[in-house]
Protein backbone atom coordinates (compact mmCIF):
# COMPACT_ATOMS: atom_id res chain seq x y z
CA UNK A 1 0.00 0.00 0.00
CA UNK A 2 1.48 3.42 -0.64
CA UNK A 3 1.96 6.33 1.16
CA UNK A 4 -0.78 8.51 -0.63
CA UNK A 5 -3.23 5.58 -0.46
CA UNK A 6 -2.67 5.20 3.32
CA UNK A 7 -3.34 8.86 3.90
CA UNK A 8 -6.64 9.35 1.47
CA UNK A 9 -7.95 6.01 4.31
CA UNK A 10 -6.81 8.22 6.95
CA UNK A 11 -8.63 10.97 6.02
CA UNK A 12 -11.68 8.93 4.91
CA UNK A 13 -11.56 7.21 8.15
CA UNK A 14 -11.40 10.22 10.10
CA UNK A 15 -14.48 11.44 8.53
CA UNK A 16 -16.61 8.73 9.22
CA UNK A 17 -15.49 8.64 12.62
CA UNK A 18 -16.68 12.73 12.73
CA UNK A 19 -19.93 11.22 10.98
CA UNK A 20 -20.53 8.80 13.53
CA UNK A 21 -19.65 11.18 16.25
CA UNK A 22 -21.13 14.49 14.61
CA UNK A 23 -25.09 13.62 16.39
CA UNK A 24 -23.97 13.71 19.79
CA UNK A 25 -21.55 16.45 19.62
CA UNK A 26 -24.14 18.70 17.15
CA UNK A 27 -27.29 17.97 18.76
CA UNK A 28 -28.59 18.79 22.15
CA UNK A 29 -29.43 15.91 24.73
CA UNK A 30 -32.94 16.95 24.68
CA UNK A 31 -32.80 16.76 20.69
CA UNK A 32 -31.73 13.64 21.21
CA UNK A 33 -33.66 12.01 23.57
CA UNK A 34 -37.02 13.09 22.11
CA UNK A 35 -36.17 11.48 18.63
CA UNK A 36 -36.61 14.85 17.39
CA UNK A 37 -33.24 14.46 15.56
CA UNK A 38 -33.54 10.54 14.46
CA UNK A 39 -33.79 10.98 10.78
CA UNK A 40 -30.57 12.96 10.80
CA UNK A 41 -28.99 10.99 13.08
CA UNK A 42 -29.19 7.39 11.82
CA UNK A 43 -27.96 9.01 8.44
CA UNK A 44 -25.13 10.59 9.45
CA UNK A 45 -24.12 7.27 11.84
CA UNK A 46 -24.94 5.29 9.02
CA UNK A 47 -22.64 7.49 6.56
CA UNK A 48 -19.86 7.26 8.69
CA UNK A 49 -20.06 3.39 8.76
CA UNK A 50 -19.81 3.49 5.60
CA UNK A 51 -17.01 5.82 5.28
CA UNK A 52 -15.31 3.33 7.43
CA UNK A 53 -16.13 0.34 5.79
CA UNK A 54 -14.62 2.22 2.09
CA UNK A 55 -11.54 3.62 4.04
CA UNK A 56 -10.88 -0.17 4.91
CA UNK A 57 -11.67 -2.14 2.00
CA UNK A 58 -9.44 0.95 -0.11
CA UNK A 59 -6.48 -0.91 0.54
CA UNK A 60 -7.40 -4.16 -1.34
CA UNK A 61 -9.49 -2.70 -4.17
CA UNK A 62 -8.61 -1.07 -7.53
CA UNK A 63 -8.70 2.82 -6.97
CA UNK A 64 -11.78 3.33 -9.19
CA UNK A 65 -13.52 1.31 -6.99
CA UNK A 66 -12.89 2.85 -3.66
CA UNK A 67 -12.89 6.20 -5.55
CA UNK A 68 -16.49 5.89 -7.24
CA UNK A 69 -17.72 4.53 -3.37
CA UNK A 70 -16.21 7.48 -1.85
CA UNK A 71 -17.89 9.99 -4.08
CA UNK A 72 -21.40 8.40 -3.97
CA UNK A 73 -21.16 8.61 0.15
CA UNK A 74 -19.88 12.22 -0.39
CA UNK A 75 -22.71 13.13 -2.68
CA UNK A 76 -25.17 11.58 -0.19
CA UNK A 77 -23.44 13.01 2.92
CA UNK A 78 -23.36 16.19 1.18
CA UNK A 79 -26.96 16.39 -0.14
CA UNK A 80 -28.42 14.37 2.76
CA UNK A 81 -29.90 16.83 4.96
CA UNK A 82 -31.93 18.69 2.34
CA UNK A 83 -33.18 14.99 0.70
CA UNK A 84 -34.02 13.62 4.35
CA UNK A 85 -35.36 16.61 5.52
CA UNK A 86 -32.76 18.48 7.99
CA UNK A 87 -31.41 21.15 6.18
CA UNK A 88 -33.27 23.61 8.54
CA UNK A 89 -31.01 22.32 11.88
CA UNK A 90 -27.97 24.72 10.10
CA UNK A 91 -24.77 22.71 12.20
CA UNK A 92 -25.72 19.71 11.26
CA UNK A 93 -26.52 21.07 7.24
CA UNK A 94 -22.86 22.45 7.45
CA UNK A 95 -20.95 19.69 8.98
CA UNK A 96 -23.00 17.50 6.41
CA UNK A 97 -21.65 19.70 3.31
CA UNK A 98 -18.35 19.97 4.14
CA UNK A 99 -17.56 16.42 5.03
CA UNK A 100 -19.58 15.77 1.84
CA UNK A 101 -17.25 17.87 0.15
CA UNK A 102 -14.03 16.39 1.92
CA UNK A 103 -15.14 13.05 1.56
CA UNK A 104 -15.34 13.75 -2.30
CA UNK A 105 -11.95 15.41 -2.59
CA UNK A 106 -10.22 12.71 -0.79
CA UNK A 107 -12.26 9.64 -3.28
CA UNK A 108 -10.63 12.55 -6.37
CA UNK A 109 -7.26 11.92 -4.82
CA UNK A 110 -7.68 8.12 -4.38
CA UNK A 111 -9.19 8.00 -8.17
CA UNK A 112 -6.25 10.17 -9.55
CA UNK A 113 -3.42 9.29 -7.72
CA UNK A 114 -0.16 9.07 -8.89
CA UNK A 115 -0.07 5.13 -9.76
CA UNK A 116 -1.45 5.11 -13.24
CA UNK A 117 -2.19 1.23 -13.02
CA UNK A 118 -5.60 1.65 -11.05
CA UNK A 119 -3.96 -0.67 -8.35
CA UNK A 120 -3.55 1.12 -4.86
Amino acid sequence: MSQGTRIHGQLLSAAGLWLLLSPFVLFSQTSLSSGASETATIALMSMGFLALLIAGASARHYRWVSGALGIALGVATLGGPWVLGYADQFMVALSSSITGVAIISIAVAECFGSNQHGHS
